[in-house]
């Protein structure tokens, strides 16, 4: 059976996501990482902006600041 558009984009959709999120996970499991250059690496990996913020959502990463910088990490209680 031939997908549809529809599901091919979200089939599409739903690859980028998991990709994101084992992306993120691997990146963010060792500490905190600057939140540009979290986003960065997903760019380099072809993930969008928005992806990566589903991506970090979905890992239940936060957002917080040391200084001016915005980093993202897993929280304290994440199984790594």
């Amino acid at each position: 059976h031939r997908l549809s558009f529809r599901e091919a984009v979200s089939e599409e959709r739903r690859t980028q996501i998991d990709k994101a999120t084992v992306l993120l996970y691997e990146l963010l499991q060792n500490g905190a990482v600057p939140a540009s250059e979290a986003k960065e690496r997903c760019l380099l990996e072809g993930i969008s902006p928005k992806t990566a913020q589903r991506a970090k959502q979905q890992i239940g990463a936060i957002q917080k600041y040391i200084g001016r910088t915005a980093v993202w990490e897993l929280p304290a209680d994440s199984v790594v």
